[in-house]
């Protein structure tokens, strides 16, 4: 849960650098959460593609469902590694626009 935690508040902090108020982050916010939200069809059984695998949130859904159910090891180590990269380039990419930022 904490991987995908900081993830998405970097995520947020990459959008409210951009925003003069709280309707143009929800407004601006949408576009980053709609995405995300894509790999719980295949949670809930509506379809049942690898391309969700490509969106970090995929990652979280797997180590959710390990807290229930026995998931592959190649899945958790998928979950864990691509949820750490996300997390990095979501660091570096908030930190270089929150500089920016306050640098104006």
């Amino acid at each position: 849960a904490g991987l995908s935690a900081s993830l998405f508040t970097m995520l947020g902090l990459c959008v409210a650098a951009y925003c003069r108020s709280f309707n143009d982050y929800l407004l601006r916010a949408v576009g980053l959460i709609l995405p995300m939200v894509l790999p719980f069809l295949n949670f809930f059984g509506f379809t049942d593609t690898l391309w969700w695998y490509l969106l970090p949130s995929q990652g979280s859904l797997l180590l959710l469902g390990a807290a229930f159910e026995p998931v592959e090891a190649w899945k958790l180590a998928y979950a864990l590694f691509y949820l750490l990269a996300w997390n990095t380039g979501a660091f570096l990419l908030a930190a270089r626009i929150l500089k920016n930022q306050t640098q104006r």
